[in-house]
């Protein structure tokens, strides 16, 4: 096989979370296999992972090199059992790899809370997902040790070259990986075929990301991709048309929320209420409280809204003093 034909093999994998699958993806030339991303760990994901690993590696040469497009639990879970299986390192982007560590770590979940609190998530809400988060990072164990990736250089594995693309958004220094002789993008959560991706405004996050997801799309829509392969759901072909979606959804999404607020002070939780209904479970509320935090810090930046205070919240507004992120 010629060293420039590259082979990927998409592996959806059950996860305990809304979107029920994750991909994975097994990417080989002759002698050389890499993984990227993990997946969550449950007894069926583990026992159909590693029979695709052994199948793919009899043809492509022995499993190299993990690599995580994020920290997410959906993403890095199997890493760290994987590195214990077959010893090869797992890398990923230098942010990335710091948060794998700072995120699942059990006082993070007590810092969310304080965040939580501060715009307006009700207290029981707040201890469901402080639960939840003690429960993911048992989950995640053993956590792999991750070694960060040289921005900006070629990422040369065996036989596989990979150009390293960091994409901000989903998560703050999210990597995909391009593959310019055929065109591919292993895209992780930066683009999604049927759904946009959370975009979320979080005690990790930079202080805007959503402006660094578009300055990112903006990124990869140069790169010409023929094919991206996400981490949810199918092959994307239309890779450019799909980047001008995302772009559309974001600009309603902003107008309804500058619209939301012409009614009065809001904090964020209310604003995801009004966005995403409030029959949601704790995950998806984590989810639709960032998101919508994301969105009007975007709004605030631009001097298109203010924020203040109301009692001990945050809240949002057409009018009113302005409130740094180092106050929030």
């Amino acid at each position: 096989m010629h060293a420039t034909a590259l082979t990927i093999r998409p592996i959806a994998l059950p996860v305990p979370f809304p979107l029920k699958t994750a991909n994975v993806y097994l990417a080989g030339v002759g002698g050389t296999t890499i993984l990227v991303d993990t997946g969550f760990y449950t007894p069926d994901a583990w026992e159909c992972l590693q029979n695709e690993v052994a199948s793919f590696t009899a043809v492509y040469g022995p499993l190299r090199t993990i690599i995580l497009t994020h920290h997410h639990p959906d993403h890095v879970g199997m890493a760290g059992r994987l590195q214990e299986r077959h010893r090869v390192p797992v890398l990923t982007s230098p942010g990335e790899a710091r948060l794998v560590s700072q995120v699942w770590d059990r006082s993070a979940g007590r810092r969310g809370a304080e965040f939580f609190q501060t715009h307006g998530v009700p207290g029981p809400v707040i201890d469901t997902v402080t639960r939840e988060h003690d429960t993911l990072c048992s989950a995640l164990a053993p956590l792999p040790r991750v070694d960060p990736i040289t921005v900006g250089v070629p990422l040369v594995l065996g036989g596989l070259e990979f150009a390293p693309v960091i994409t901000p958004g989903h998560s703050p220094a999210h990597l995909c990986l391009w593959h310019s002789r055929s065109g591919t993008l292993l895209a992780g959560d930066h683009l999604l075929p049927h759904i946009t991706p959370n975009i979320g405004w979080d005690p990790y996050s930079a202080p805007d990301p959503l402006h660094d997801f578009l300055a990112a799309l903006a990124v990869v829509e140069r790169l010409s991709a023929r094919t991206a392969y996400p981490g949810h759901g199918l092959p994307i072909g239309a890779v450019d048309a799909r980047i001008v979606e995302l772009r559309a959804h974001h600009a309603e999404r902003l107008r309804t929320i500058r619209a939301l607020l012409d009614s009065g002070p809001l904090t964020g939780y209310e604003i995801a209420g009004r966005l995403f209904g409030t029959d949601l479970s704790p995950q998806e509320t984590r989810f639709a409280v960032v998101e919508a935090l994301a969105h009007l810090e975007y709004l605030r930046r631009r001097g298109e809204i203010a924020a203040g205070r109301r009692h001990r919240h945050v809240v949002y507004t057409s009018q009113g003093p302005m409130l740094s992120r180092t106050e929030s």
